[in-house]
């Protein structure tokens, strides 16, 4: 992924701008923001429900510990709070839309340390299957989502956008071998003009009947091919 395609739709390279945290930092912090949002008071009381939907093994001291960042998350665990939240998974993957009122809050999602997604929306949509990461292939994303659609994912949505993935790949290779045949163009008349200036000079040394030819020669070099 070039710097000038992770700048467009939201995804930046390096450590740059926003603060950005990685998916389990992300995850951690959403836990604990919509766990107080949906009334759970403290973690014991937010483990009471996850046990209440057959996860009894995630006890107090493990929210804790991994919403204060001391222990990371597993995929099951994740599914989980996504559960007991009400929200869907992909939500607890992304910084929120707005600014949080706490001011240490990352609100970009850092996929490795080189691509981040200064998005959060165009983090959802990676994530559910709507839309891929800008310099990453398109084609193979939207052609997966074309044979697993999804209802936020039509087919003639994911069918459009490979359309437009492939004939963009097409313009650019035919504008690559359009430059090609340019050059080659230009290296082939450079070469034609260097051999005629040798036999100018050539020729301007010569007797006049030598000079008479030569220019003959020239003139049939320069005409036109006839049909």
């Amino acid at each position: 992924m070039t710097e000038q395609e992770q700048g467009q739709a939201g995804v930046k390279p390096g450590k740059q701008g926003a603060p950005a945290a990685k998916a389990t930092e992300v995850a951690a912090r959403r836990i604990r923001q919509l766990r107080r949002e949906r009334g759970f008071k403290s973690a014991t009381a937010f483990a009471e429900r996850c046990a209440q939907l057959g996860a009894p093994a995630i006890t107090d001291s493990m929210i804790a510990s991994i919403e204060t960042m001391r222990r990371g998350i597993s995929l099951d665990e994740l599914l989980v709070f996504a559960l007991a939240l009400d929200v869907p998974p992909a939500q607890l993957l992304t910084p929120p839309d707005h600014t949080s009122e706490d001011p240490g809050t990352p609100s970009v999602l850092a996929v490795t340390s080189t691509v981040r997604i200064e998005d959060p929306d165009l983090a959802r949509r990676w994530i559910i299957g709507d839309q891929p990461l800008p310099g990453t292939r398109e084609e193979v994303y939207y052609a997966f989502a074309l044979e697993h659609p999804t209802e936020s994912a039509t087919t003639e949505q994911a069918l459009s956008a490979q359309t437009r993935a492939v004939l963009r790949d097409g313009a650019a290779h035919l504008a690559a071998q359009y430059d090609a045949q340019i050059e080659q163009f230009t290296q082939t008349m450079r070469t034609q003009v260097t051999d005629l200036l040798d036999e100018l000079d050539h020729a301007v040394a010569g007797t006049p009947d030598q000079i008479a030819t030569s220019i003959q020669h020239l003139r049939n070099r320069l005409a036109p091919p006839t049909a």
